[in-house]
């Protein structure tokens, strides 16, 4: 059991440490972030005893019509002026899903220049976002220190998840869209 243990960590810090490769100015690695985050908050979720997401592609087609929307808006928002993309769950039925329970995270993160975090000690700390990991960090930084979007983490009913984030070089920035959902009993 223990030697079991020591691999299992050894792991967990292996793959969330191989990702700090630096941002390209026309070039950012949209797809290992949303990995990545998806792979953090199964960690955190298992740490609370509660079942891992499994992605689905139809919440991740909904999670990616909002982030390329909230994207060309340069805003962030749970709706769209269209009656059929209206909320997330009309996004999710759009593209063809039938689920009982559905959440939605947004996030927007300015990369190439100064973010804020709250430190260890509580102070507040400034950092540039210029790597994968660093955006990674940021997400899930953003999301755990909202009471809204961690309880839609943490939320043990939910099963399923799409995660996108798209990146606009215009305004040098990402915007990421979580959903979760759970399918009818």
């Amino acid at each position: 059991m223990r030697k079991r243990l020591i691999i299992l960590v050894i792991c967990a810090c292996f793959s969330f440490k191989t990702s700090s490769t630096a941002f390209e100015q026309d070039n950012v690695d949209t797809h290992l972030i949303e990995a990545l985050i998806v792979k953090r908050l199964n960690v955190i979720r298992a740490n609370e005893k509660l079942t891992v997401l499994t992605e689905n592609t139809i919440l991740k087609k909904a999670a990616e019509d909002q982030a390329n929307y909230i994207s060309s808006k340069g805003m962030l928002s749970h709706r769209q002026p269209l009656k059929n993309k209206e909320k997330t769950r009309n996004r999710v039925e759009y593209y063809g899903g039938k689920m009982q329970g559905i959440g939605e995270n947004t996030a927007y993160l300015k990369v190439f220049g100064k973010a804020l975090f709250k430190g260890k000690k509580g102070q507040i700390d400034t950092i540039n976002i210029n790597t994968v990991d660093r955006a990674v960090d940021y997400f899930v930084y953003a999301w755990m220190n909202s009471v809204p979007h961690k309880t839609n983490i943490l939320y043990p009913d939910y099963r399923e998840t799409g995660l996108k984030v798209v990146y606009n070089k215009q305004r040098k920035a990402l915007y990421g869209v979580q959903v979760f959902a759970y399918p009818y009993k």
